[in-house]
Order: structure tokens, then C-alpha cells, then sequence
């Protein structure tokens, strides 16, 4: 089960830079001797989470997407999420500019209550 701020999900969504996310930082500079020098610190918070439908699994209703897109509209909010029992306090990921994306499968001028969508959250663990 993934659930967002109470907005249950509908199951299959992928971690899918779960392996990806950079999880140490590092930093190198010489010493006048020309030795290096390494500085290493582990990234506690800042992990990427991006949780994506696949073409055939991770399918949202319309309205989940409605309260996703509700969650992402609100400035510097920090949210619970479950993944499957394991919990991170999360914000929507806004630097790249696409917090939140969803796309019907089936398009429609205007989607109704039944529509399926698939979707992409952007993620940053605080």
C-alpha cells in the first residue's frame, strides 16, 4: 500500500531512481603539496523519490489525481509517505519544475469520474 498525506494509491507506482538517488555527498581539494583531500557525509534527507505509473501497471483514478495535484499546489508543504510500511516525510520536488505530472489513457475534452491516468511524483525526503 503507497499513501501520500492520506491520498491512498492505487498499487504497482515504481520507485524508479530508488537505486539512483545519490545518497552520499563528496567533496576534494588538494593540499599545497598536491595530495588530496576527501570530505564525505551521508545525505539523510534530500533523496530523490520519484514514484511513476508504468504503461500497464501504477494506473490512478481521476480523482487521485485531483488531490495529488491539490498536495503539489500547496508552497513548501511537507507530507507523510508510505511505502509499503516504510515512512519518509517528503515535499514535492519543484526545482525541476514538473512536481506533479498525470496523462489520461484515455483523452478526453474533459475527464470523467471512471478515467484512469497515469502519473509522476517528484519527491525530495526532508
Amino acid at each position: 500500500m503507497i499513501s501520500i498525506s492520506n491520498v491512498a494509491l492505487a498499487g504497482g507506482l515504481m520507485w524508479v531512481d530508488r537505486w539512483g538517488s545519490q545518497t552520499v555527498s563528496q567533496n576534494m581539494i588538494r593540499t599545497l603539496g598536491g595530495l588530496p583531500v576527501f570530505y564525505h557525509a551521508k545525505l539523510h534527507k534530500g533523496v530523490q523519490v520519484t514514484l511513476e505509473s508504468l504503461a500497464d501497471q501504477g494506473w490512478q483514478t481521476y480523482e487521485t489525481v485531483l488531490a495529488l495535484q491539490e498536495l503539489a499546489s500547496v508552497a513548501g508543504a511537507q507530507y507523510l509517505l508510505d511505502l509499503n510500511g516504510v515512512q519518509f516525510s517528503v515535499v514535492f520536488n519543484h526545482t525541476d519544475g514538473n512536481a506533479f505530472s498525470a496523462s489520461p489513457l484515455v483523452p478526453r475534452p474533459e475527464p470523467m469520474a471512471g478515467d484512469y491516468f497515469t502519473i509522476k511524483l517528484n519527491l525530495l525526503t526532508v
